[in-house]
């Protein structure tokens, strides 16, 4: 079950790494532990794309050469369910929405997520 709830989310931003990780631990009241938010229900960890770039941002699937990228897996426990796993997702995603240029989402239940309203 918890090997098809890893999720890579792709941010755009201008923050700095220290910074993204801060507004993320702050939207998932999570505490940051080198590169890892470590949360209630999730572990993320923040990585610099290495395929980064700002010239190819705004093609199909330009997402994908956002600078950061999010590898976020649940913290296995028996209270977790699949269902709590993904709102919790969906929160950090409309958070990520909110406080940041863009975010996008590429998991097995990507459907089951919140669209970004623009």
């Amino acid at each position: 079950m918890f090997d098809e709830l890893y999720c890579k989310t792709y941010v755009k931003t201008e923050l700095s790494k220290q910074e993204l990780l801060d507004r993320i631990a702050n939207i998932v009241d999570g505490q940051v532990n080198i590169r890892t938010i470590e949360a209630e229900i999730m572990a993320i960890d923040l990585v610099e794309n290495e395929d980064y770039d700002a010239e190819k941002l705004n093609e199909t699937d330009g997402f994908i050469y956002y600078p950061f990228y999010l590898e976020i897996d649940p913290v296995i426990k028996p209270s977790l369910s699949r269902q709590s796993y993904i709102s919790g997702i969906s929160h950090l995603l409309e958070g990520l929405w909110n406080e940041l240029e863009d975010a996008v989402a590429a998991c097995e239940f990507e459907d089951q997520l919140p669209s970004k309203e623009t």
